[in-house]
């Protein structure tokens, strides 16, 4: 695969990834508020379908943090992409730049933002070798860094026990 085709695909993917949900999907959630009687689930259930039309309409993403990028990349013989990490870094920038992906990546030790959502370890690529095809395919998905992931946070003062922070076996 071209460097500048899989660039040009993984930009328009990642786009669509932000800025569109399935059909069966949003079926989904019109048969949940069709059924649902709760006023206020009905509200936040209404809410969420005007967001995905207005998304649309307006060519934005759906959601304001999309999240951390991901890509899982299959490949077969003699087409292994080695310009990917570099590729999908640089459309993940131009998606961040244009506003579809909102800048929220950090590096995990010095907390620098640098603007674009690429970074040491980002994006995770995993990849997937299948002999005998002749083809790169690729997926990416955003996965939300906000409430729904069981985050803790636990700071370590100088002073703290090396024990208070080791796992020792029973």
């Amino acid at each position: 695969m071209e460097k500048e085709l899989m660039k040009e695909a993984m930009h328009d993917a990642c786009i669509r990834a932000v800025t569109e949900i399935s059909a069966d999907v949003k079926a989904l959630v019109q048969a949940a508020l069709d059924r649902e009687t709760n006023e206020t689930a009905k509200s936040m259930l209404s809410s969420m379908l005007e967001n995905l039309d207005i998304a649309k309409a307006q060519d934005k993403a759906v959601c304001q943090s999309p999240g951390y990028p991901t890509t899982w990349i299959s490949y077969g013989d003699d087409n292994f992409p080695s310009f990917a990490k570099d590729t999908i870094a640089e459309a993940l920038g131009e998606a961040t730049k244009k506003g579809y992906l909102r800048p929220s990546i950090v590096d995990p030790l010095t907390r620098h933002n640098p603007g674009n959502n690429t970074g040491k370890g980002v994006p995770n690529i995993e990849y997937q070798y299948n002999p005998g095809q002749d083809y790169v395919d690729f997926i990416i998905s955003l996965k939300g860094c906000g409430a729904e992931l069981g985050n803790a946070r636990h700071s370590a003062s100088a002073s703290a026990s090396a024990d208070r922070w080791i796992s020792h076996p029973s």
